[in-house]
């Protein structure tokens, strides 16, 4: 083939299509390469926002547990100032009643004294 005429221009013809086509595939990969890369890096941020928002998620959880445990230890404080009070008005009032008994009794003791 090369010793007919134009042989040397169609073997230039095929050197320039292969080189076009190595041209194409070479830029194909590096598409291709770019795409896998920018994958990964989609990927890569989608698990680290995941990570970000689970941890949000268990500060949250956390807080709000810390909220439900200091609320009950404040409405156990409460319940006790409240037994504490109730129990010291009970006293008050039993200590009262004593006192209005011993008066009471002072006092008919008097009257029966004048009595006699």
């Amino acid at each position: 083939v090369k010793s007919m005429p134009g042989a040397f221009e169609i073997g230039a013809e095929d050197d320039e299509k292969r080189r076009e086509a190595a041209e194409r595939r070479r830029r194909d990969d590096e598409e291709a390469a770019k795409a896998r890369a920018e994958r990964a890096e989609a990927d890569r941020l989608r698990e680290e926002e995941e990570r970000a928002k689970a941890e949000f998620e268990r500060q949250v959880e956390a807080r709000e547990a810390e909220i439900r445990a200091e609320m009950e230890r404040e409405a156990k404080k409460e319940v006790l100032r409240v037994e504490k009070e109730r129990r010291e008005a009970e006293e008050r009032a039993e200590a009262e009643r004593k006192q209005r008994a011993e008066i009471e009794r002072q006092e008919a003791a008097r009257k029966l004294k004048e009595e006699r």
